[in-house]
């Protein structure tokens, strides 16, 4: 699975696994929110998760727009503990 440069994970996301959405700018999911996956990933190439959006559909964004909920809250540590220049 793809990744964005925040993220080193290469897992693929299982049913009921949380994923947090890290893009700002899309009108059907919310940056920081915490969504469900849907269905498994299928494949090593998978490159889309099975998600509901804000909605209440079902959607299959590319991977790369979410983190899992842990790759998340290392992002906001690391956030909270950077030097201030």
């Amino acid at each position: 699975m793809k990744r964005t440069a925040n993220s080193a994970s290469t897992r693929l996301l299982r049913r009921g696994d949380t994923i947090v959405c890290i893009t700002k700018d899309w009108e059907t999911f919310t940056y920081g929110k915490k969504y469900e996956v849907v269905m498994d990933q299928i494949g090593p190439s998978s490159s889309v998760v099975d998600v509901i959006n804000d909605l209440g559909r079902r959607h299959m964004p590319a991977s790369k727009y979410f983190v899992t909920i842990e790759e998340w809250r290392r992002m906001q540590i690391d956030e909270l503990i950077k030097p201030v220049d």
